[in-house]
């Protein structure tokens, strides 16, 4: 039988993930939650990002890899889609910077609903994780010099509210991304 484990990272630029921990009172709600029969529609996530950086244009993607016994991984790649629901946005509290809140389309919730039903029939061990990353970025102004601050949420229809993965992750901590921001162009 197929192991309903959910494990959501969150990538920014390249691979932030593996860099940042997850709180352990989101580890709490997070375990409510079935990857396998969360509603697909009702799944954000979330980005608190500085106010100099911006997203460009369809760069938000969610990778889903799925993991099986005997068998090669196999990653899906999804477009995330800004959600226009004003509710998204005022779950948050204002700041400095801004918040970007994504949800899955409609083909891409049924290809996924496609993978998870083809894991159910398999019925093998296995493992499906997530990863959100933005691909491009530009930015609106000077990136400032220290520390560059950004934080992710998830919301699954168990949970019902946005709960923290990585909060206050300096992005300019992984040298990858610390180098990156050299060549982020303006907006």
């Amino acid at each position: 039988m197929f192991v309903r484990r959910f494990v959501l990272t969150v990538a920014l630029l390249a691979a932030l993930s593996g860099c940042a921990s997850v709180p352990i009172g989101s580890l709490v709600q997070l375990a409510r939650t079935d990857v396998m029969t969360t509603d697909l529609a009702e799944l954000r996530a979330a980005l608190w990002l500085p106010a100099e950086l911006r997203p460009l244009p369809d760069t938000a993607r969610l990778a889903v890899i799925v993991k099986r016994e005997g068998q090669p991984d196999e990653t899906l790649d999804l477009a995330l889609i800004a959600s226009d629901d004003p509710t998204d946005i005022a779950a948050f509290p204002p700041s400095s910077g801004h918040y970007l809140v994504y949800r899955l389309g409609a083909d891409d919730r049924a290809r996924l609903d496609a993978v998870r039903s083809a894991i159910l029939a398999d019925r093998r061990p296995g493992s499906m994780t997530f990863a959100v990353g933005i691909r491009e970025f530009c930015r609106t102004g000077v990136i400032p010099s220290g520390p560059l601050y950004a934080s992710s949420y998830i919301r699954t229809s168990e949970i019902g509210a946005f709960v923290p993965l990585i909060e206050r992750f300096d992005l300019r901590s992984d040298p990858q991304l610390a180098a990156a921001f050299d060549a982020v162009a303006p907006c």
